[in-house]
């Protein structure tokens, strides 16, 4: 009997638990511990024609407010998050292209590099001033250090790098050990490690000494390659000896601190690789996006294998430059032809559209449980009614028989023809 109970339990409790541990799967495919990874929806372009966009950044007080320099010179704001662009009241006083758009340390001077010098701005970029102290050069790439404000580091199309050591006021050329004439296209410093990462015409170049000397790091990448960004894990908390480049012949990856580079799993090496973004984000620091000839693909997996980020930019346009911004950082940017933005509008933006999906599978469980159980009531209720009544004509069951106990005497004791 007890067999029987416990049966008839299992019976009920395994289909309600069966669909409980679906949806408890189900939902934990929408956990928030992802970082923009976990948003849905589409790129959101700006609608910004006649432009074509090399540079990004967000200021770092206040992330909705966002910038984007332009081949042509222009520099464009959103103040709500990318949702808006505006061009800004003044232009550059010689406008040219602006390939670096970077906020001091203390997020109160917006600096923008490009072909006709370098240029600061204390007003969010309605003011600019030429920055003296350069030769008449192009300006490609900015780096800063983080505990030291004033240390910044400048690179050029044709003179190496120029670091600052008080904000800006005067510069020295540090290119000893660079190349002649190779073009900076990136510049990194590792604040930690104190070494400052090149990405040039020529390969990958590291210097250990804030640019005083540089040494090559380009073995394994191919003799021919550019590089176009050069990015070290650990500003995004990750292994320490772990560095991305970019090149014109696909994306690499060196887990000696630039020792020696291989590609991953996915090569990339039919696309140029023009920018990468780190998702601070993700709790492990292995989720990652990268710019290329041929969109914007994203890696959970420090960069061995690739995936489309989602649908919405253009094919067959080369990515100029990635930044975050939005609140909480919690939007992607792209730069080319038009800025796009990700997700967008359409999903709720910063990724709230995801947090619909929980909702449903929270509501759609409950409703489910309660479809169930109100059925298996009304099962009840309908086999009590339609059950036929008892009648005279219909005797009742007969009782049990009772089993003869010690004190009863047998039939055989109480029949007087049994044989003794």
């Amino acid at each position: 009997m007890y067999w029987l109970v416990t049966k008839s339990r299992a019976a009920r409790i395994l289909p309600l638990g069966g669909i409980f541990l679906v949806f408890m799967v189900l939902l934990s495919a929408c956990g928030s511990d992802t970082g923009i990874f976990s948003a849905g929806g589409t790129w959101q372009q700006a609608g910004i024609s006649g432009q074509r966009f090399l540079s990004l950044t967000a200021d770092p007080t206040t992330p909705k407010h966002m910038y984007a320099g332009t081949k042509q010179g222009a520099i464009f704001v959103s103040l709500d998050g990318g949702d808006h662009w505006a061009r800004t009241k003044a232009d550059l006083p010689r406008p040219a292209a602006v390939h670096a758009l970077n906020f001091g340390v203390s997020g109160k001077q917006l600096y923008a590099a490009t072909d006709s010098g370098l240029w600061v701005s204390s007003n969010a970029g309605q003011q600019w001033s030429a920055v003296a102290g350069l030769p008449q050069d192009g300006y490609t790439a900015l780096a800063f250090d983080l505990k030291t404000a004033s240390n910044l580091f400048l690179g050029s199309a044709t003179h190496g790098v120029y670091r600052s050591s008080d904000a800006g006021k005067s510069w020295t050329l540090v290119s000893q050990g660079l190349p002649a004439n190779a073009r900076i296209n990136g510049l990194s410093y590792d604040t930690d490690q104190h070494q400052l990462w090149s990405a040039t015409t020529a390969g990958v170049y590291r210097s250990d000494n804030q640019g005083t000397s540089w040494k090559s790091f380009s073995q394994g990448l191919p003799t021919t390659a550019q590089t176009n960004v050069v990015v070290p894990a650990l500003l995004n908390g990750g292994d320490h000896l772990r560095v991305y480049a970019g090149t014109d012949q696909g994306f690499f990856i060196s887990e000696d601190n630039g020792a020696h580079w291989k590609s991953g799993r996915d090569t990339l090496s039919a696309v140029p690789v023009t920018s990468i973004l780190l998702d601070f984000h993700s709790s492990d620091a292995r989720k990652l996006y990268v710019g290329t000839g041929a969109g914007t693909l994203r890696s959970s997996d420090a960069g061995e294998t690739w995936q489309a980020v989602a649908p919405g930019l253009p094919r067959g346009i080369t990515v100029e430059a990635l930044g975050l911004g939005g609140e909480g950082y919690k939007e992607v940017v792209v730069a080319m032809t038009d800025l796009y933005i990700y997700p967008g509008i359409s999903s709720g933006g910063g990724g709230g559209g995801s947090n619909l999906i929980p909702i449903v599978l929270f509501v759609a469980f409950f409703g489910l449980l309660y479809y169930m159980t109100q059925g298996r009531r009304k099962r009840r209720l309908l086999a009590a009614s339609t059950r036929k009544p008892l009648t005279a004509e219909q005797p009742d069951a007969a009782p049990p028989t009772e089993k003869p106990s010690a004190t009863t005497p047998s039939d055989a004791s109480r029949d007087p023809d049994a044989n003794p």
